[in-house]
């Protein structure tokens, strides 16, 4: 029977999640890690983890039958995050996510709370993200949706807490207020970014012999710095395994022990969870959607909390198609540009192909049209905090992760 395991990971020590492969020599001098750590990363060490307690390396079968493959996880088997956390004075956990792409930077500098941003008149041609060879569909032509008086004004950028993400889902209608200091542009406020220089060593192949020798002596002109990610004492790494885990697997493997995390000898720690952020537990509920109004052609916004990806507008129309009556008609897209995920198969010990993926935050404005007040409730119900956007094989792993906001036009919550 399937189990939901609260996953709290501490990075301990500086850590960089880079590209595949080595800096190229002599030509790249400076790395920048991806945050937050990327998810082929964060299952690689959770299942690592639950290897490594219960001594299981080979053979490579019975390492399947267990943790799953490179490309899928057991039957079963669901992960949500990573996503950053911090503990705070009261000892709560407050959890960050990507700032939405429909809110937008505040009206002038002595407003407090940002702007969300709603259609407006006139269309554009919608950049549609496609591998080579795929034809765009007839439907490529979407609204244009901000505010009054900034046409050229960017999408908030950075984190938000769960607080604040609660406050623009439910459209600033809900009895919560906007808390500036839980927004933060770049990093969140307990992540800071560590430059840690590096230098290249030279490493000899000799004739006959497998392999290459690293001399240990320094190779000339390659210097190299890396900004890493330094993580306060009072935060973490949160997220959450559904999984029914087979002996000799044991859940006490994901909540103790040190663990490598990603390059250069980064180290992290699972730790046993302790408490819960009451917000982002609203959120996953779908709180914000029990007691609004959603009438016939409600307007809501669809979030990306992790990358999301399809390949043209027909696509994304039937990923958030369910059976049922409800109709759901794509109007408008706001996000930055993509951006291009891979990894490194240890297990193939070989890069894995990058593909293009929708970055978190991405806010697609979506029509409700038909079925009943009941019906199109329970379809935003049904498609609140699943993994429904990309493709079927990487769902399991989290992508795709969406969070549904109530309806942006239709008058509010009732009391």
């Amino acid at each position: 029977m399937n189990r939901v395991h609260n996953i709290f990971l501490r990075p301990v020590t500086p850590i960089y999640f880079g590209r595949p492969g080595a800096l190229p020599a002599g030509e790249a001098h400076a790395g920048i890690s991806w945050f937050p750590p990327p998810i082929s990363a964060f299952q690689g060490m959770i299942r690592t983890k639950l290897l490594q307690q219960a001594g299981v390396f080979s053979p490579k079968r019975k390492v399947e039958d267990l943790v799953g493959t490179t490309k899928a996880l057991p039957k079963g088997w669901s992960l949500n995050g990573p996503f950053p956390a911090q503990y705070q004075k009261n000892g709560r956990l407050q959890i960050w996510f990507p700032a939405p792409s429909f809110l937008l930077p505040p009206l002038h500098e002595d407003a407090l709370e940002p702007v969300l941003a709603s259609p407006m008149t006139g269309e554009t041609e919608l950049q549609l993200l496609m591998d080579k060879g795929t034809r765009a569909d007839n439907e490529a032509r979407l609204m244009i949706s901000g505010a009054a008086g900034q046409a050229t004004t960017k999408p908030l950028d950075g984190w938000i807490s769960s607080r604040n993400l609660y406050w623009a889902v439910c459209g600033g209608k809900e009895n919560v207020s906007w808390e500036p200091k839980g927004c933060s542009r770049g990093l969140p406020p307990f992540v800071k970014w560590e430059t840690r220089p590096g230098l290249a060593r030279e490493k000899e192949k000799k004739k006959g012999q497998a392999g290459v020798k690293i001399t240990g002596r320094a190779q000339e002109g390659m210097l190299y710095f890396l900004n890493c990610l330094r993580f306060s004492h009072s935060s973490v790494l949160v997220g959450w395994l559904e999984a029914a885990l087979s002996p000799p697997l044991s859940p006490e493997a994901l909540e103790r022990g040190p663990i490598l995390a990603g390059k250069k000898g980064g180290v992290a720690a699972f730790e046993q969870p302790e408490g819960t952020d009451r917000w982002w537990e609203l959120l996953r509920a779908g709180k914000h959607l029990e007691n609004c109004s959603i009438p016939d052609q409600s307007l809501v916004w669809i979030v990306l909390l992790s990358p999301g990806r399809w390949r043209s507008l027909k696509e994304l129309k039937e990923m958030l198609s369910f059976e049922g009556k409800v109709e759901v008609y794509v109007r408008s897209i706001l996000g930055k540009a993509p951006v291009f995920l891979g990894g490194f198969s240890m297990v193939e010990r070989r890069p894995r192909a990058a593909l293009p993926w929708y970055p978190p935050g991405t806010s697609i404005l979506v029509e409700l049209r038909g079925g009943t007040e009941i019906e199109r409730r329970e379809y935003l119900m049904e498609l609140n905090n699943t993994a429904i956007l990309a493709d079927q094989q990487y769902r399991p792993f989290g992508y795709g992760h969406v969070l549904v906001t109530s309806p942006i036009n239709s008058g509010g919550n009732d009391d």
